[in-house]
């Protein structure tokens, strides 16, 4: 391993075609909103394709159900309602989902993207114990 990427979350994900593009967000705290709150930017950019991607997440959902059965994180009843996506990202990304799917026919169920004012609760209704 030669480097080591620090990122606060996941600021955006773009699908085009079989290439997938996730951009690591960072807070900066020299950076200020209107409201002067720090805002998050993009720090990196993994582009990768979209094969390697849903392996990805195959091996991040595995992750949290061992947390989930270590107890380090606890499944909400209901999930905090999210910012919706915009539609040009919402099209893109249920069109790309919909090309990966094993049955073309069913169309995926689609999930909102998190903003950063959504930080208490995440989109899937998990909550860290600490």
């Amino acid at each position: 391993m030669n480097q080591d990427i620090f990122a606060d979350g996941i600021g955006n994900i773009n699908v085009t075609k079989n290439i997938v593009r996730i951009d690591f967000a960072a807070l900066q705290p020299q950076l200020k909103s209107e409201n002067g709150q720090p805002v998050f930017a993009t720090n990196q950019r993994i582009v990768m394709p979209l094969e390697g991607f849903i392996q990805g997440l195959a091996l991040q959902q595995n992750i949290v159900q061992q947390l989930i059965q270590a107890g380090v994180l606890q499944v909400n009843a209901a999930p905090a309602p999210v910012a919706a996506a915009e539609p040009a990202a919402a099209t893109e990304a249920a069109a790309a989902a919909e090309s990966a799917a094993a049955q073309p026919e069913e169309a995926p169920d689609e999930e909102p993207q998190q903003t950063a004012e959504d930080n208490d609760d995440s989109p899937d209704g998990l909550k860290v114990i600490q």
